[in-house]
């Protein structure tokens, strides 16, 4: 179905803009032209704005190609919030970004973050100092930021897992541990879950990654079940910042090395240890506590990095609001 509108005041001149349906030319991003299907929150919708010219072919203008996101207008119930100071995306203290300008200012800086219940659903709100930027079109609008949030849902009981996703470099402190962990980034997002250091799965679950880019905001939106039971807001959170990489080093999950000197696309200020951590900035309201949290007790400067311990990384401890 085409569907044709006059517009002589347009800067096309007196000519048609043609709109094709949803079946035809309106599809989700990634899907072939006439598949759309239904969408949903947070799906990416692709546009391609038509010309009609009369006596003439249809044709698409150069810049007619566009994309827009199913927005979510949902109430959600919030049930844990919390922020982060401005400023600190410095890691254990040192850490400096990659030289390369999409690394803009302000993008690896967390400021908010927030969990709140809608229907049968979980939400996860995370905010950055600076907007989110798509520089190599991942399909979730997620390009150089990797978001990791640790769920301790029985906080202070020592249960779960205390080792945080492979290639992080920290760990949660001996009275806590995680039972569930979420990764959010442009191309593998995925729902750890664990009762255990040794009893850890990653599986894919189907979730809605919502990117505000303008806003530094993003929102992920999943099915509540694939959590425990229990009350949320009484739950632990741990939420770490990372560099996002597609060409990770041998057994890091997808995040960006860190170095003494930074360069292109490798974060500085490293003190080359083995156990140096590769999160840049991890959620505590208060000043200075990051930097404490994130700095093991004793840099190992050499040996395996699978003889190591979950005490032999730096120890975090988890929000609540308790």
């Amino acid at each position: 179905v085409l569907v044709s509108a006059a517009s002589p005041a347009s800067a096309w001149g007196e000519r048609s803009v043609a709109a094709a349906s949803a079946a035809a030319l309106l599809s989700p991003a990634g899907s072939a032209a006439g598949s759309a299907g239904a969408v949903g929150v947070g799906d990416r919708v692709s546009i391609l704005a038509i010309v009609d010219e009369p006596g003439a072919n249809l044709k698409a203008p150069g810049e007619s190609r566009g994309a827009i996101q199913v927005p979510d207008i949902s109430n959600v119930e919030v049930v844990f919030e919390s922020p982060d100071p401005v400023g600190d995306d410095v890691g254990p203290g040192t850490y400096t970004y990659p030289t390369d300008t999409v690394f803009q200012p302000g993008s690896y800086d967390l400021t908010n973050f927030s969990v709140g219940l809608s229907g049968e659903e979980i939400v996860f709100e995370i905010l950055v100092a600076a907007p989110v930027s798509n520089p190599w079109d991942s399909p979730t609008g997620l390009a150089i930021q990797t978001f990791d949030v640790y769920v301790d849902v029985d906080p202070g009981t020592s249960t779960g897992a205390r080792t945080l996703i492979d290639g992080r470099n920290a760990a949660l402190d001996s009275t806590s541990g995680w039972e569930r962990a979420l990764t959010v980034e442009g191309w593998e997002p995925a729902l750890f879950t664990a009762t255990s250091d040794d009893d850890i799965n990653e599986t894919q679950p189907t979730l809605a990654i919502l990117v505000f880019g303008d806003k530094g905001r993003v929102v992920v939106r999943m099915a509540r079940d694939l959590f425990p039971e229990g009350d949320p807001s009484t739950w632990g959170y741990a939420v770490a910042l990372m560099s996002q990489e597609g060409f990770p080093s041998s057994g890091v999950r997808r995040i960006r090395d860190v170095q003494a000197n930074a360069e292109q696309y490798r974060i500085g200020g490293s003190d080359g240890s083995l156990n140096a951590t590769r999160i840049i900035d991890l959620l505590w309201p208060e000043e200075g506590i990051q930097e404490q949290m994130l700095t093991p007790a004793t840099p190992v400067e050499s040996g395996d990095l699978d003889s190591l311990t979950p005490d032999d990384f730096g120890q975090i401890t988890p929000l609540t609001l308790g």
